[in-house]
């Protein structure tokens, strides 16, 4: 379930009565007290903004076709890997990492 976070005075939505105990209490108070929505708002728009291709540098689209190195776990268009669909084998190795294990 993804929450939207608004603001620094965020309060999570209230927990219905018959899941209120003293363990559900505790988290929410935790997370009152101690949870900087800024900061994870912040560093989430970060991680989002780096998801780029290994080849082109240019960021993914939300309906980009791409596929991930098995070895050096980078990310790349399909254009860029010179694919036309999802590769059939299991493992899929980027052009560096197939020259590498020549």
């Amino acid at each position: 379930m993804l929450l939207e976070l608004s603001g620094p005075a965020y309060r999570p939505p209230a927990i219905p009565v018959q899941f209120r105990d003293d363990h559900v209490l505790s988290v929410v108070h935790l997370v009152n007290d101690y949870v900087d929505v800024a900061y994870i708002k912040s560093q989430a728009s970060s991680v989002m903004h780096e998801w780029t291709c290994a080849v082109c540098t240019s960021e993914f689209g939300a309906h980009d076709n791409s596929v991930s190195c098995d070895r050096c776990l980078l990310w790349l268009h399909f254009s860029c890997a010179n694919l036309k669909r999802a590769p059939a084998k299991k493992e899929w190795f980027c052009k560096q990492c197939r020259q590498a294990a020549a």
